[in-house]
């Protein structure tokens, strides 16, 4: 399991999973939602507390329902 930020590139933040090593899930959530016009964070904070967030969220329900449970997640503030 990897989440990682793809700023400044892009303001999305990237989960990957994989097995044997190789990709199985992918999804990116935007979060345009904790960035001013210019493209700055609002609080800095805030986007690294998200990808935690992410993570924990993802590892989580892998543990409980396997990557099947991946279907259940709601989602984040930055994809609706």
């Amino acid at each position: 399991m990897q989440t990682t930020d793809l700023a400044p590139a892009q303001a999305f933040i990237r989960q990957s999973i994989f097995r044997d090593g190789r990709l199985v899930h992918r999804v990116d959530h935007p979060y345009e939602d904790l960035l001013d016009a210019k493209g700055t964070a609002l609080d800095p904070q805030r986007v690294p507390a998200r990808v935690e967030s992410l993570h924990r969220q993802v590892v989580d329900v892998t543990r409980r329902a396997g990557l099947e449970g991946l279907a259940q997640l709601p989602l984040s503030e930055g994809d609706r």
